[in-house]
C-alpha cells in the first residue's frame, strides 16, 4: 500500500492523499481500514489535531475492538487536548488489555504523565513506580547505581 510507505517515511501529506484515495474507493477490507485509520490518527497527533486523531482512533475500534494499541494513541490525543479524565479511561482500557512487559509499562508511564499534567504528583509518582517495580533491578533505576 503506497500510503503506508509514505507513512513509514514520515511523508504525512502524501500519505494522507493516498488514504483519501483509498477512502473514495469504499474499500471494506478490515485490515486496510484498520491500518488506514490508525495511521491517520498518528498523523493527526503529529500535526497537533487531537480531535481528528480521536475520531480516527474510534474508527479503528469500530473495525477491530481488540486493537489494544489504539487506546494508547487515543489516550495521548485526549491528553494533548487536556481531557485528562477521558485520557485516563483510555489508558486504563489499554493497561487492562495488555500483558505484563513493555506494553503495560508504557501504560503506566502514560498514566503518570496524565497525573503530572493535573499536578497530582503523588499519584503520578505511584504510577511511575509501577513501571520501576517491573524492571529487573529496580534499585539500579531508582538510585542510579
Amino acid at each position: 500500500m503506497i500510503a503506508e510507505g509514505y507513512f513509514r517515511l514520515r511523508q504525512y501529506e502524501e500519505s494522507m492523499k493516498e488514504y483519501e484515495k483509498i477512502e473514495k474507493q469504499n474499500i471494506k477490507e478490515r485490515v486496510v481500514l484498520e491500518v488506514m485509520h490508525r495511521n491517520r490518527a498518528q498523523i493527526y497527533i503529529e500535526q497537533g489535531d487531537n480531535e481528528k486523531a480521536i475520531e480516527e482512533g474510534k474508527r479503528v475500534i469500530e473495525v477491530n475492538a481488540g486493537n489494544k494499541d489504539i487506546h494508547l494513541l487515543i489516550a495521548k490525543a485526549y491528553r494533548g487536548n487536556k481531557r485528562c479524565k477521558e485520557a485516563e479511561e483510555e489508558i486504563n482500557r489499554y493497561i487492562g488489555m495488555v500483558k505484563e512487559g513493555k506494553d503495560k509499562e508504557s501504560g503506566y508511564i502514560e498514566k503518570a504523565q496524565i497525573y503530572i499534567e493535573q499536578k497530582k504528583y503523588d499519584i503520578a509518582f505511584k504510577e511511575a513506580m509501577k513501571y520501576v517495580e517491573k524492571q529487573t533491578d529496580s534499585r539500579n533505576i531508582v538510585t542510579g547505581k
